[in-house]
């Protein structure tokens, strides 16, 4: 398995082996797929690669994504001629 964050996209990835102790001649049905897969999610923006974490055990994969801190607006003081007045600014996410 492998996990991996580039440009705000987890990838997990890895192969799935089939079972070596039985012959395919021996199945009847396999509920189990096996062979390579790759799944990608985008993050949020503001989320923290070092943050997440991953853990397997009895089979089961288990990431943790902490959420992002909330993003909130900052004021930004004006200076000139103009009285030191304070202007609310709100980010906003560009396309």
């Amino acid at each position: 398995m492998d996990v991996s964050v580039h440009d705000g996209v987890l990838t997990v990835s890895g192969e799935r082996e089939t079972a070596q102790d039985v012959s395919d001649d021996a199945w009847i049905r396999r509920e189990r797929a096996w062979g390579s897969f790759e799944r990608t999610f985008t993050l949020p923006q503001g989320t923290n690669p070092d943050d997440i974490s991953a853990d397997y055990q009895h089979g089961v994969w288990e990431l943790t994504i902490p959420h992002p801190p909330e993003r909130k607006p900052r004021k930004i003081a004006v200076g000139g001629n103009a009285s030191n007045e304070t202007v609310d600014v709100q980010e906003h996410e560009q396309s």
